[in-house]
């Protein structure tokens, strides 16, 4: 399975971990560019076979004929922070296309992104693991959990 990794500001994070936000936003930048992009159509025809520089107002002209093609992402995985015990979450990926964004959700009026469409809730292994321990018939707390606490629960 292919994911795409992201880390997000907490206001995004929670308003798309509760599905409230169904895509993420990312600017027409080289570094997304060389991230989700593979094949790139140019505007005097032909491919270029990777991302190069070009700068937002070169998508000026897309249209049905103009459009990159997208890595085949099947996920993405956000974090809210860089540590290992940060909040994080996996949702099926839907594709990426370039396009407005809605101002709501932190996209400048007038303003094209690469819009990553977010899908269903994939349940991270840590959970599947802990959920699969507690049907066996003895659970196994997960590594992350305080000493006091296995303790007092996981007897």
């Amino acid at each position: 399975m292919k994911t795409l990794h992201l880390t997000l500001k907490k206001k995004w994070f929670d308003m798309t971990e509760s599905g409230e936000k169904p895509e993420e936003y990312r600017e027409l930048k080289d570094y997304w560019g060389s991230r989700l992009c593979y094949k790139v159509p140019v505007p005097w025809g032909g491919y270029m076979s990777k991302w190069a520089k070009l700068k937002e107002g070169d998508f000026d002209c897309l249209n049905d004929d103009f459009i990159p093609n997208f890595e085949p992402f099947d996920a993405v995985q956000a974090t809210n922070g860089y540590g290992k015990t940060a909040p994080s979450w996996k949702r099926e990926c839907l594709g990426i296309e370039i396009r407005e964004g809605r101002p709501e959700w932190g996209a400048e009026p007038g303003k094209k992104y690469f819009v990553i469409k977010l899908g269903k809730v994939i349940p991270l292994l840590l959970l599947t693991l802990f959920l699969f321990s507690c049907v066996s018939s003895k659970p196994v707390p997960p590594k992350h959990v305080s000493p006091k606490i296995k303790s007092d629960v996981w007897k």
